[in-house]
């Protein structure tokens, strides 16, 4: 699966000028041309952007409002949350995240867009496209 420089932003909530510099850094990977677009390998940003192959996007999302008292950045202030709570903090649709895709087998929201992997049952046939939930 690869992501365009907006899914990025969209997907990770981080700024354009974020990932031009991680662009320009080549940590985001060699990027490959998709029609009018430069896409990047979706597990390669992943990595790059939170440590994690399949990061869960709720521990993502909280992070901003995360603090231990202790210094690094958002990937680091992530890792050290991930790495604290217990996994049944979040359900595999809140792991999956606003973009999760419906699983084929479990019926549930809960497939992840980077890596098509089912949080719930372990699956991973997507039954629909990503889902989009707006906020009113």
């Amino acid at each position: 699966m690869t992501l365009t420089r907006v899914a990025i932003a969209e997907v990770f909530g981080i700024s354009r000028a974020k990932i031009e510099r991680l662009a320009a850094a080549e940590v985001l990977g060699p990027p490959r041309r998709q029609g009018k677009a430069d896409v990047y390998d979706a597990v390669a940003v992943a990595i790059a952007v939170t440590g994690h192959e399949a990061p869960c996007l709720k521990c993502w999302v909280d992070v901003t409002n995360f603090s231990d008292g202790k210094s690094g950045g958002r990937r680091e202030r992530y890792l050290r949350l991930y790495a604290s709570r217990d996994r049944r903090a979040c359900s595999p649709e809140e792991q999956a995240g606003p973009r999760a895709g419906i699983c084929a087998a479990c019926c549930r929201a809960a497939v992840h867009p980077i890596t098509s992997d089912c949080f719930a049952c372990g699956g991973g046939d997507r039954l629909a496209a990503p889902q989009r939930r707006f906020r009113r």
